[in-house]
């Protein structure tokens, strides 16, 4: 070969087989690459087309829009929307969806359904140099309110005091509060202590009373249930029919028919 020396960008090459290679440190941003070539007698090679090369040297950006981080869901369909940016953005992944980028910034939303529990979802931005960037949010989904009951008062009980205490048990992870509705009237809250609630409704006039219980989580999920009860304050009066007040001349034998009544 008659080649004496090949450089490019002024660093030197090697060549075989009619190709050459060379090793060069880019900035960030273009470059132009020129390669020149002299043979033995001196003679140098005619202009080489110059080639521009883009080294990308910034990660993509990538943040989660919504939703909020820890946030509360009581549905199990969330949109989780994201944003990249870069120069050279090619693609933005929200879960297992996968959006070409048309634009820098590119915003794009995932409608994702998912069981109730804590979830973390992943968004990574891509760009042309396979630069990846990643985000994610955390968040709960409580898509309905488990079990509550009323243990105190029993079903039907007849009670003989116009002061009623009300108890019984209410299940959620995200148990929020308890209220008491006595007869349809607006609702009252009850004291919580655990799974525990407990409230004492005050001065109930005798008769059928119905009490409903409402729980509600912080998801705003609610569930209730109810319970009727009789409140009977009033004494028992009793009075007599035979023999009548007053009569004369009875003897032991009548005496011993005599009855009371009791009305209750």
């Amino acid at each position: 070969t008659n080649l004496a020396t090949l450089t490019v960008n002024g660093q030197p090459a090697s060549a075989a087989g009619g190709t050459f290679s060379a090793e060069l440190t880019l900035q960030a941003g273009d470059t132009t690459i020129t390669a020149h070539a002299v043979d033995k007698a001196g003679h140098l090679s005619a202009p080489d087309p110059a080639l521009v090369v883009h080294r990308d040297g910034e990660d993509p950006k990538v943040d989660i829009l919504a939703p909020d981080q820890g946030q509360l869901h009581s549905t199990g369909s969330v949109a989780v929307q994201a944003q990249a940016s870069d120069a050279n953005l090619v693609s933005l992944r929200i879960g297992s969806q996968v959006f070409a980028a048309a634009s820098s910034p590119f915003t794009a939303t995932a409608v994702l359904t998912l069981p109730d529990g804590e979830h973390t979802i992943e968004a990574e931005a891509t760009d042309r140099a396979g630069r990846k960037q990643r985000a994610e949010v955390s968040f709960t989904i409580d898509s309905h309110c488990d079990f509550v009951a009323i243990a105190k008062p029993a079903p039907a009980a007849r009670l003989g005091a116009q002061d009623v205490v009300i108890e019984g048990t209410a299940s959620d992870p995200g148990l929020a509060s308890v209220t008491l509705s006595l007869d349809g009237a607006a609702a009252t809250p009850a004291t919580l202590s655990g799974a525990h609630f407990a409230a004492t409704l005050a001065g109930l006039g005798d008769g059928v009373h119905t009490v409903t219980a409402e729980v509600r989580d912080h998801a705003g999920n609610t569930c209730n249930t109810t319970v009727s009860f009789t409140v009977d304050t009033t004494p028992p009066h009793l009075s007599s029919s035979d023999p009548a007040e007053g009569a004369q001349g009875v003897g032991a034998a009548a005496r011993r028919q005599d009855s009371i009544a009791a009305h209750l």
